[in-house]
């Protein structure tokens, strides 16, 4: 549903366009491929090589374009692309300088994480005469397809859902998944989960590890006796069933569990710093999963269902109800793999008022 591609910034070098209009034209047509706007999402990650200075040496082309029209809708693209923009761990020794550069780095940075797309300038291009460099016409006119649509229907098979969202799985600083059918049994949803976990962790170095949060609601929330024990022993369960792969820190995974959650969803974004130097967490996109794929789904006579990709103020509005004040008094019980006891949120709501509800 969102690809990842990689632009040389020989894009906005003025040397490398000498019909101005036609470059303006492609500027112009490429921003309305990226932003549709009316609300609508952008279906793509644009890869900030050589940890983020490919955003520093388009912004000093930009500066030195001496066509006012196209300067001023370049500065405008530019602002536009940090919020699709996730950095990439550098790979050459020495940041790039030129076109042939940033394609030879693009293509190094693809060899770790897959990029399906590295577009330039026609003379790159050709200097390079890597298959896998394409020019910027080629990404307008055939690069925005129906596999990055925001609006996909989906099979009901684990490996082809969990395909869709491995960009977002492999690129982002956090993953949270809501999904109230997640019970660490085989035949609900939570396959699904320890799955998209594995992907998630899935990185090589210097790539950094995701933290990943599992929003789900137990089995037993609405016991009326001994909730507590049968809490403690669900939120264990699912700890067990969904468990971090080999290799990986198990603190990176926090599982979370609410009285009632409605509907799924994933969200993914960037984690920065607040002024008291606390993580917090930046949604940047987020996904309606229709349904999502058990073990024993995925016959051929099994209905698709539709998964959403939601636009930035959708994103920050369904994230607010979930992630909010009001929805902490929601929460019962949370634990981050890797130690020892679950943590009651709440401990005075989990025996009394929530056993009454």
């Amino acid at each position: 549903m969102l690809s990842e591609f990689a632009l040389t910034p020989t894009l906005f070098d003025e040397d490398a366009h000498p019909d101005h209009v036609a470059w303006e034209q492609e500027i112009r047509s490429l921003a309305n491929c990226l932003f549709p706007g009316r609300g609508y999402p952008s279906p793509v990650i644009l890869a900030n090589l050589w940890s983020g200075e490919w955003e520093n040496d388009v912004r000093r082309r930009i500066g030195r374009i001496k066509v006012p029209s196209v300067r001023l809708l370049s500065q405008t693209l530019l602002t536009k692309f940090r919020e699709i923009m996730i950095p990439r761990p550098r790979v050459a020794g020495k940041c790039p300088d030129d076109g042939e550069g940033w394609g030879k780095e693009a293509l190094a940075s693809s060899r770790q994480i897959h990029l399906p797309g590295i577009f330039s300038c026609p003379r790159v291009c050709e200097s390079l005469g890597e298959s896998a460099i394409r020019p910027f016409s080629e990404m307008i006119s055939d690069y925005f397809g129906e596999e990055i649509r925001p609006t996909k229907l989906v099979s009901l098979k684990i490996d082809e859902q969990i395909s869709l969202l491995q960009n977002l799985l492999r690129r982002s600083d956090f993953i949270c998944l809501f999904n109230p059918h997640i019970t660490g049994d085989h035949h609900d949803e939570t396959r699904f989960a320890k799955e998209l976990v594995r992907v998630a962790f899935d990185r090589p170095a210097p790539f950094p590890s995701p933290q990943i949060e599992i929003h789900t609601q137990p089995r037993d929330s609405k016991a009326t006796f001994d909730l507590d024990d049968r809490l403690r022993k669900s939120m264990a369960h699912v700890a067990d069933s969904i468990g971090p792969p080999g290799g990986v820190t198990a603190s990176g995974i926090r599982i979370v569990f609410h009285k009632k959650l409605l509907d799924r969803y994933m969200f993914a974004g960037t984690i920065t710093r607040s002024e008291d130097d606390q993580p917090v967490m930046i949604p940047r996109w987020s996904i309606h999963l229709g349904h999502v794929a058990r073990a024993d789904d995925g016959s051929s006579t099994t209905v698709p269902t539709t998964w959403a990709l939601h636009g930035k103020s959708d994103t920050v509005n369904i994230w607010n109800c979930l992630q909010g004040p009001e929805s902490k008094k929601n929460i019962l019980l949370e634990k981050r793999l890797g130690t020892p006891e679950a943590t009651e949120q709440f401990p005075d709501k989990i025996k009394g008022q929530i056993t009454r509800e």
